[in-house]
């Protein structure tokens, strides 16, 4: 059933999940991405600085951000835990592997904020809100 969920969700989404393989370019145009990312393995749900942007999906879900958590052994999307192989995950970001904290990856691929934690998600959410792609779907609501 949680399969049934995840795979509903990703396919809602947009995402591509082709045998169990997280492709970020699938996201480009369609998603800004905020990643969370802790070098060691860790309580990734209940980490502060996952619980400070779950808790706020309707602001994510406006901003169309979709949410990763990754430590040394898991990719999460969301609360839900992904068979995606964290190296693999994150060389797409092309950032180093030591990096620790969030990375926020805007509609065109590109990385517009990558900074340790801990971040307020009023911070990202008002830089995103700045972007002249969000001040467009902005103006059209």
């Amino acid at each position: 059933m949680k399969l049934f969920i995840l795979t509903l969700f990703i396919t809602l989404t947009g995402l591509n999940m082709k045998a169990q393989h997280i492709d970020l370019d699938d996201l480009k145009w369609k998603k800004r991405i905020v990643i969370i990312k802790h070098n060691k393995e860790v309580d990734i749900l209940n980490s502060k600085q996952t619980t400070l942007f779950l808790q706020n999906e309707a602001q994510n879900s406006e901003r169309d951000l979709v949410i990763f958590t990754v430590d040394s052994t898991t990719v999460y999307l969301g609360r839900k835990e992904t068979k995606e192989n964290p190296l693999h995950f994150w060389k797409q970001t092309g950032l180093k592997k030591t990096f620790e904290g969030i990375v926020l990856i805007g509609k065109d691929g590109g990385v517009k904020l990558k900074e340790p934690f801990l971040i307020e998600p009023q911070k990202i959410y008002d830089l995103i809100d700045s972007m002249p792609m969000r001040r467009r779907e902005m103006d059209k609501n």
